[in-house]
């Protein structure tokens, strides 16, 4: 009776912490209780019973109610805690001491000493087969409620997945009219009101696209599934063409932009060139929104150097005079949806996804990226990529025989390591100081010097010209431009014209070869043959036939505006049955086909098209797919049902005409 009393009254006040909400007190409570309750009964035990067994229970009980791994200090010590009072009761005598302790004298007891301790025996056996049988139970359950929860994650996932899908295809749909009608109007013949209009358009809808890129990779980081395919890249193009890419950003921020690539940098890598041009750009884009001059009041520069590490490794750093960043913003800067900004204004645009899929690309890359920042001074973010080097010849042989004069006019900015760049290449370079009269000091001048002229005045770059003709033998000119309106190319046998803000490695070694090849002058400049050759190029388009099934208006519109503007004539079909039906007619070179279509769609017109070509022995007609989903898995769609190629709206002209070019060879 004493021993139920106690642990009845242990469970009770178990049972009231429980309703209360107190779960964790409520089961050290039980623990301690019980422990207490069976210390008691062995005060009030007759000399030779097993009431001591008890002790059993109360050991494996802790493995019930405490979590192993959650609350593993609880656990060990409620099983320690038996253990320890079972000792202290044998050693200090308290078993039986009612009488010493309390005045109490023991009760006898009603049944032999055998038959009390068989009775306990079984009741101690018992017990702990019981505990036992709870813990599977619970074990079960726990599975159970595990398995129904996976299953419920997986599904909520796939309906995820679903909804992404159906909103990037809802989505794109419409953006590859917008995209797709912009390069259609940028053709066209434009005031420099209406250019920077379309302009501002264009880079509005390219936004818009990449957010929605940055949704759908997030969305693969969450599943663990955000591909890395290496193929032979030449780097510098993929970097230079990213930077390129950002320079209407840059310029409508009144952002200056530097480029340096070190000439240790191999020309060919292992890389995957997709995602290494979403880590620069992502990056790239951050250091030009935070360095804008309507946010910092003054107009600054981000740098991007590419270079390579003593290991190999290349490093790539975007160095920028923005806002900076306080240490708190930078342990926080590579979570989902965190701004670089954290003002109650915020006049920032961007979802905070960019630098959490550019984090986990450089880690899938086996690289590492670093940030280094002071509010106020401007922040540095360092990646480093071990991307093996490739075997390649060097585009240019004879650097070691130019020699560059550089004429700066005083309010331009100095080259960023330009010369260190060109001298590590073993070209001479050397910066001709300016005169008081504002001519450069030309001085002892060799054969086919080239000066490379800094200055946004064309009538001092013009009089520079004279001068340094009237003083020099047979010099060749590089002019550096930073007005994106100017002409670039050749303007002269002895004259070429790259952009500045950046200086691009690519223009710079392609002006060297264009003035040094023939260490001559030729009479007349020749016409680019891609361009003497563009009305014939069209004419041989026109005699080609394509056949455009899609089911979406304005995307037809579109299609049909972009393939006139290569040259080629198109006939339209609305849906995959119809598509069929004029496939079968055989007149067409390929066919431009959406995927996801009423009556019959992309998938099924394909099939039942190669079905037939086998069939009736037909020659296999190219056939690419225009789709508005962007998912991991659809470009293998694609190429299973029996199409040839893909691309994902929106569709770019130089993109569209690449892919003919591929399939049908014209």
């Amino acid at each position: 009776m004493v021993i139920t009393a106690c642990f009845a009254v242990s469970l009770f006040v178990a049972i009231i912490l429980f309703r209360i909400r107190q779960t964790k007190f409520a089961r050290i409570v039980w623990i301690v209780t019980s422990n207490l309750a069976v210390v008691l009964a062995l005060i009030f035990t007759n000399p030779g019973e097993d009431i001591d067994l008890l002790f059993l229970i109360l050991i494996a009980l802790p493995f019930l109610i405490f979590s192993r791994k959650e609350e593993p200090v609880l656990l060990l010590t409620s099983f320690f805690m038996p253990i320890v009072l079972w000792v202290f009761c044998v050693t200090s005598g308290v078993i039986g001491a009612s009488m010493f302790l309390f005045g109490i004298p023991l009760m006898p007891s009603a049944m032999d000493l055998d038959t009390l301790n068989r009775a306990m025996r079984v009741t101690v056996g018992v017990s702990l087969v019981a505990e036992i049988c709870i813990f599977a139970y619970i074990t079960a359950r726990t599975s159970q409620e595990l398995y129904i929860a996976n299953k419920d994650a997986l599904m909520a996932l796939k309906l995820k997945d679903d909804f992404l899908a159906t909103m990037s295809h809802e989505i794109r749909t419409p953006m590859n009219g917008m995209i797709g009608m912009i390069e259609v109007m940028e053709t066209m013949p434009q005031s420099i009101e209406q250019k920077r209009a379309v302009g501002t358009i264009r880079n509005s809808s390219l936004s818009l696209l990449r957010i929605i890129d940055d949704i759908l990779d997030a969305n693969q980081i969450d599943r663990g599934q955000l591909d890395i395919e290496v193929s032979r890249t030449e780097i510098r193009s993929v970097v230079e063409g990213a930077v390129v890419t950002l320079q209407t950003m840059a310029d409508d921020n009144d952002v200056r932009l530097a480029l340096c690539i070190d000439p240790e940098v191999p020309e060919w890598t292992l890389a995957d060139s997709g995602r290494l041009r979403q880590i620069v750009l992502n990056l790239l884009s951050n250091a030009i929104k935070y360095t804008a001059d309507d946010l910092i009041g003054r107009s600054e520069c981000v740098y991007v150097c590419l270079k390579q590490e003593v290991n190999g490794n290349l490093i790539l750093e975007i160095e920028d005079e923005g806002v900076g960043m306080s240490e708190e913003l930078q342990k926080k800067l590579f979570q989902p949806f965190i701004q670089g900004e954290l003002t109650t204004t915020r006049r920032v645009d961007g979802t905070g996804l960019g630098l959490v899929i550019t984090k986990q690309l450089v880690q899938q890359m086996g690289g590492e990226i670093v940030t280094e920042s002071a509010l106020g001074k401007g922040t540095k973010v360092s990646v480093s990529l071990p991307l093996p080097a490739l075997p390649s010849s060097k585009k240019l042989s004879n650097m070691a025989a130019l020699d560059i004069v550089y004429v700066k006019e005083s309010r331009q900015i100095r080259l960023w390591h330009l010369p260190e760049s060109l001298q590590k290449m073993g070209a001479q370079f050397h910066e001709a100081a300016i005169s008081e009269d504002g001519l450069p000091e030309v001085g002892n001048t060799s054969q086919n010097q080239i000066f490379l002229l800094h200055s946004q005045d064309d009538q001092i770059s013009e009089r520079w010209q004279k001068h340094i003709r009237a003083h020099a033998i047979n010099p060749f000119f590089i002019l550096l431009s930073q007005k994106r309106s100017d002409k670039l190319g050749q303007l002269d046998a002895d004259v070429v014209r790259i952009q500045s803000n950046p200086v691009l490695h690519s223009e710079l070694m392609a002006a060297f070869s264009l003035l040094t090849s023939e260490n001559k002058r030729p009479e007349k400049r020749a016409i680019p043959p891609e361009k003497h050759s563009a009305r014939e190029v069209k004419k041989d388009r026109s005699e080609i036939k394509l056949l455009v099934v899609e089911d979406n208006e304005i995307n037809r519109i579109v299609l049909l505006k972009q393939l006139e503007i290569l040259g080629y004539e198109a006939d339209i079909a609305e849906n995959g049955e119809d598509g069929l039906s004029l496939w079968k007619s055989g007149k067409y070179s390929a066919i431009l086909t959406d995927c996801n279509m009423p009556v019959k769609d992309g998938f099924e017109m394909t099939q039942d098209g190669r079905i037939w070509e086998e069939q009736q022995a037909k020659p296999r007609l190219p056939v690419i797919a225009i789709t508005a989903n962007a998912l991991k898995g659809d470009a293998e769609k694609c190429l299973d049902a029996g199409m040839d190629d893909y691309l994902a709206k929106p569709i770019e002209i130089k993109s569209l005409e690449h892919k003919l070019e591929i399939l049908i060879g014209d």
